[in-house]
């Protein structure tokens, strides 16, 4: 339960939320957040192999 109810006084938030559509099927919402932060650590990973 929220403190207070309706009351409360959210924040408002927003997200920039990846859309991934050249595929059979379309991934979003937190499936599309988890592969975009793989492809991250991936780039990442790629980056630092490649400056040894």
């Amino acid at each position: 339960r929220i403190r207070h109810g309706k009351d409360y006084q959210f924040s408002q938030q927003y997200r920039s939320i990846p859309f991934y559509e050249n595929l059979e099927e379309t991934i979003w919402g937190m499936t599309a957040q988890f592969t975009h932060c793989f492809i991250e650590i991936l780039k990442k990973s790629t980056q630092a192999i490649t400056k040894k």
